[in-house]
């Protein structure tokens, strides 16, 4: 929700943009702006203050680097909380738990990065991984890569991976080989929201297929290739972001071959794909014409920015272009021990702790919000919560705020529809699972709140 907030300024010395900031400072502090309030855009301020764009645009960026706000490309700037994550053990009582991002739990990671720095300090080779590498990365990393992603029914041989700097830049290396801008892309009518925002970035136009059950539905799929002409689609079948529903094999199949038909390239979006290992990508129903996304952000931890595109044979000079274009090469340090992790078996272990572990907080979200929520795969590491009427997802999200949760609402993710009313419920950004557990109960009693939703009601009446 939008906040009416405007500062203050005529009494305030020194440049405007830092009156700005310091007036939305002091508003954070009393009360007058809450976390998570939306700030008015750049212009709209702009308008009021009767001062340019790039006035309020510095103010914002002040207030940015301050820690007091934080802006989303295609959503807007939200003031800023203090967040109780994974990577944050100390629960102050002030603190918001936040269940917006999705990451694993970090501890297992941890203790296994302390043994690889200490086996790398040791490696008289390691200065060779401080020069420059070629833009797909070294072999040995490409081959780990096609170990990682490979099952199956689903072999990937390594001169057609490449290493990027996490799935992001993966999706990135894809769009700038595949589409000019201008071009038509298909998503899932819901469809994560960093791929809305590269899409926005580079000037392509989205548009949303239905989904159901079992994730994107072939004949919707079917007729808009058949009259729009797309360039590509972009899609996650294994626990869709964000409904985290799983798309059939017998469905994948129908939707590799409709691409196939109309000539229209297939983005598959794979990260959350090691939580459901018996189900095969799409890609593997492409015969090789798919660019397939892996990284370890899901599966090992964000911070390592490790990512793997495999793409159609004999096209990897054209995607390490784009990787030459935008950073040279992934680091190849990061690869060298993602790539011993996955030599040695410390990446299964891993992923399997995380399976485990998903698997304990998925029970425990299942408990709370039963009422509320589709049930998914047992390791999933993400749900979506419709809420009952009459909740509207922006107010939602706000209360849930003040008691303390972070959610992600249906506007977020939504291409093309009337954005629903629901919220994304990451389970394995929370501290522990105790801090979990509370986080759930919170949002469980307010959703089945008849007075705060009856208030919600009337606020938009």
């Amino acid at each position: 929700m939008m906040t009416n907030w405007v500062p203050q300024i005529d009494s305030r010395s020194g440049p405007i943009y830092e009156a700005i900031a310091d007036d939305l400072a002091e508003a954070v502090a009393d009360g007058r702006l809450r976390a998570g309030g939306r700030l008015p855009t750049h212009r709209d301020l702009a308008h009021r203050l009767g001062v340019t764009i790039g006035t309020v645009t510095r103010a914002y960026a002040e207030a940015e680097r301050r820690g007091i706000v934080e802006a989303t490309v295609g959503r807007g700037t939200f003031v800023k909380a203090p967040l109780a994550s994974a990577g944050d053990t100390r629960e102050a009582a002030s603190a918001i738990v936040d269940l917006r991002s999705n990451y694993p739990a970090l501890a297992p990671s941890a203790a296994a990065l302390t043994e690889a720095f200490s086996a790398l300090s040791k490696d008289p080779s390691l200065v060779n991984l401080l020069r420059y590498q070629e833009h797909a990365g070294l072999l040995r990393h490409r081959t780990a890569g096609a170990q990682l992603i490979s099952q199956p029914g689903f072999a990937v041989p390594p001169d057609r991976v490449l290493v990027t700097a996490g799935g992001q830049h993966a999706m990135l290396t894809a769009l700038l080989t595949l589409t000019q801008p201008g071009d038509l892309v298909l998503t899932e009518e819901l469809t994560y929201h960093g791929f809305k925002a590269l899409a926005q970035r580079l000037k392509l136009r989205l548009h949303g297929i239905a989904l159901d059950g079992q994730g994107l539905i072939p004949e919707a799929f079917e007729i808009a290739c058949r009259t729009l002409a797309p360039r590509a689609l972009y899609c996650t079948p294994s626990l869709q972001n964000p409904t985290a529903v799983i798309m059939s094999e017998e469905r994948r199949a129908k939707i590799a071959a409709i691409a196939a038909k109309f000539s229209v390239a297939i983005i598959e979006d794979d990260i959350f794909g090691f939580l459901v290992p018996e189900q095969r990508p799409m890609s593997a129903y492409a015969e090789g014409k798919c660019c397939y996304i892996s990284s370890v952000s899901k599966s090992l931890a964000p911070g390592l920015r490790i990512g793997f595109l495999a793409v159609p044979q004999g096209d990897t000079p054209r995607y390490a272009e784009a990787i030459r274009m935008t950073t040279w090469m992934a680091p190849p340090l990061i690869a060298e021990i993602v790539c011993r992790w996955i030599e040695d078996g410390t990446a299964e272990r891993l992923m399997d702790a995380q399976r485990a572990e998903n698997a304990a907080r998925i029970r425990l979200a299942s408990e709370h919000l039963h009422r509320f929520v589709t049930p998914t795969h047992p390791s999933a590491s993400h749900l979506w919560m419709k809420l009952p009427a009459p909740w509207r997802a922006d107010r939602f999200q706000q209360e849930a705020l003040t008691a303390g949760v972070a959610l992600t609402t249906g506007e977020a993710f939504a291409v093309g529809v009337q954005p629903p009313e629901a919220v994304r419920v990451c389970v394995g950004a929370a501290a522990t699972r105790e801090v979990l557990d509370n986080a759930l109960s919170t949002i469980a009693r307010l959703a089945a709140s008849t007075e705060a939703a009856s208030e919600t009601a009337l606020s938009i009446v």
